[in-house]
């Protein structure tokens, strides 16, 4: 049984709707208008640089590969990644622990006037340990380690366009 002609279009102008429908932060636009970027103090190969490339062109951010095409440099100071201890077992084993990536960002002009003075943005994520060995563990591990880039290059972008307002 087919639906009648006007519920059709109803649920297609509903879904239309729906999918044009996006939630945007009021004034969340103040680092694009910085734009273009480069990025200082990573390696080129760098992962945490993968990862903030790849937030800064899902944002519409423009990244150039040289200081004197960038309207802005965003310095980055990788303090790097560590970990604590969060649970010991009875044993004395550590099964659970803190990961925690810290990195200090800024944002400068090409002539060296700073924008945004350095502010330090970090992730942290608890990763249990319990009965993960070998490959399957590992990975876990890794993937976690990639998603803390992810956020962590998405909480950069967050604490720049702040800083900017």
């Amino acid at each position: 049984m087919q639906a009648p002609l006007p519920r059709l279009l109803i649920l297609l102008l509903l879904a239309s709707l729906l999918a044009g429908c996006g939630f945007h932060l009021r004034n969340s636009k103040a680092l694009e208008s910085h734009a273009p970027l480069y990025v200082a103090g990573l390696p080129r190969y760098d992962t945490l640089r993968e990862a903030l490339q790849d937030t800064l062109t899902a944002s519409q951010i423009v990244v150039v590969p040289s200081k004197e095409m960038a309207k802005s440099i965003m310095k980055i100071r990788d303090q790097g990644e560590r970990q604590q201890i969060i649970t010991v077992d009875s044993r004395g084993k550590a099964t659970e622990y803190m990961l925690i990536r810290t990195v200090g960002v800024s944002l400068v002009a090409p002539d060296g006037n700073e924008l945004v003075p350095e502010h330090i943005v970090s992730v942290r994520r608890t990763w249990i340990e319990v009965g993960k060995t070998g490959l399957a563990g590992s990975r876990e591990a890794r993937e976690l380690r990639h998603r803390m880039l992810r956020e962590l290059s998405m909480s950069i972008l967050r604490t720049l366009d702040y800083a900017l307002r």
